[in-house]
């Protein structure tokens, strides 16, 4: 279950709710408020990566390329469906770790002898926010010091020594947030049970039960492939400076984060056979940490060709051809993906698609089970408690995402059980992912499978919910 997920992050947005509303004066204004609170959060969270990207010395030397490099960030974090669909989707905890992975990876670009302190500083407050939202992202920021130390080695015999010693200062605000976090043995017991062996403890740990969609291993994945293969590019053929040797040397973080996707999605194959929920969010993460490397280094191989006297791209292209360049390339990263707007006949990005399926009123009936999870939650409240909410017409699919919101409403945040029973107890049996509930079927089976639990319908669908059931079992329908 949840109870040994890390805080940060809704504390964070619960604090941000509270400030900024005060005491809600209902559900209504409490869900509106969360909301607006969670928006400012991701929206904060965008910027901070994009803030990270744009502050590379290379875009201030070339203010041209900021153009395409704002569009780049445009399609990346917007218009791909896994970088929209991780806000859009309820994973705003994980944006927010992304991000501060993200920054991490580029506080390395400015990283210069006389900043030692502060970008270790900087380096533990990313550290520390992954701590606080999704540990598992740690492993990229790992790569990050020794791409700073290769990169001054040259220049610098002592680097080693000196960054070692101002190390600890990057510890302070990592022991800060570990320490307002769940222990990992409430993790361990939330996630899996001692009669299971370690792998099956593993696969529960690791949601193999649950999955969520991905384009990323088709077209997309070049964008981080590229924050690999460009600094590489520049590693080789790039001139000697500091500044270009960091720059270079990314390829490490970039090569860890999608070493870490590949990793997770070969176990996941491995023992289930297809990508799953975790594999797909680590590459998620590789998309949005690889993806902002691309861009910088990208940048600095533009500039490399500029400085140059002789080429295609050198210090001899008239204006002209570097704007109408420009301008091609920015059309190109904008449109890449679809148009970053529905514009009359044309096709919505991916990003806009996934968030207009998410809202929509159609064959899913998104809206409904909105409103049938706001009436579920006023009928349960103060009654803690296991339940399950069953929505005439809505598929299982579709349903197993709604109950794991209704768990905050029942309070079933310690069970270590509930949210992974939800696939078991709504099996999603067809070839399409679309099978439709059968309202007594489904009610019957999980009061009989879940000794503790209710069953949330709505007041015209109690009768039909009850069909069959024994009298205890009656009592534990609850309608809405």
């Amino acid at each position: 279950s949840f109870a040994g997920y890390p805080r940060g992050y809704h504390s964070l947005v619960a604090s941000l709710m509270e400030l900024g509303s005060g005491r809600p004066a209902g559900l209504d204004s409490e869900i509106v408020a969360y909301a607006y609170a969670t928006l400012v959060v991701i929206g904060a969270c965008v910027v901070l990566l994009a803030a990270f990207v744009l502050d590379a010395p290379v875009l201030w030397r070339r203010p041209v390329l900021l153009v395409p490099a704002v569009a780049t960030l445009v399609t990346l974090y917007l218009q791909l469906e896994d970088a929209s669909q991780v806000p859009f989707y309820g994973f705003g905890n994980f944006l927010e770790a992304a991000a501060f992975a993200g920054a991490g990876v580029l506080v390395a670009v400015r990283w210069t002898r006389r900043e030692d302190a502060w970008r270790w500083f900087l380096l533990g407050c990313a550290a520390a926010g992954i701590v606080g939202t999704w540990p598992l992202l740690l492993v990229f920021l790992v790569p990050v010091p020794v791409a700073v130390w290769l990169a001054r080695r040259p220049f610098e015999p002592e680097a080693l020594r000196r960054m070692a010693s101002r190390a600890s200062v990057a510890l302070v605000p990592v022991v800060l947030a570990a320490a307002a976090q769940p222990p990992v043995t409430q993790a361990l017991t939330a996630s899996g049970q001692s009669s299971v062996g370690p792998l099956a403890a593993l696969d529960r740990f690791l949601l193999l039960d649950g999955a969520i969609g991905t384009s990323s291993l088709a077209w997309p994945v070049v964008f981080p492939l590229a924050g690999v293969v460009v600094p590489l590019g520049l590693t080789l053929y790039g001139r000697r400076s500091p500044a270009r040797r960091r720059a270079a040397l990314l390829w490490l973080p970039g090569a860890v984060a999608l070493g870490a996707a590949f990793l997770m999605l070969g176990y996941e194959v491995a023992r289930v056979g297809s990508p799953r929920y975790y594999g797909i969010k680590v590459l998620c993460a590789a998309t949005l940490v690889a993806g902002s490397v691309a861009v910088v280094t990208i940048a600095n191989a533009l500039d490399e060709l500029l400085s140059r006297p002789t080429g295609i791209l050198s210090r001899r292209t008239p204006p002209m051809a570097m704007s109408v360049a420009v301008a091609f390339i920015t059309a190109a990263l904008l449109l890449c993906d679809g148009g970053p707007v529905p514009l009359g006949p044309l096709q919505a990005s991916p990003g806009g698609a996934a968030r207009a399926y998410i809202t929509s009123a159609g064959p899913d009936q998104r809206q409904r089970l909105s409103f049938a999870i706001r009436a579920s939650c006023t009928a349960i409240s103060r009654r803690p408690g296991e339940y399950y909410l069953l929505v005439a017409g809505a598929n299982h699919a579709d349903l197993v995402r709604a109950n794991v919101w209704l768990i905050t409403c029942g309070l079933d945040w310690g069970s270590p059980d509930h949210s992974s029973a939800l696939r078991s107890l709504l099996p999603d049996t067809s070839e399409d992912g679309r099978t439709v509930i059968d309202l007594p079927v489904d009610t019957r089976r999980i009061l009989k499978a879940r000794p503790h639990a209710r069953v949330l319908v709505a007041t015209a669908d109690a009768p039909l919910a009850r069909l069959e059931l024994t009298s205890a079992e009656d009592g534990r329908v609850v309608k809405y």
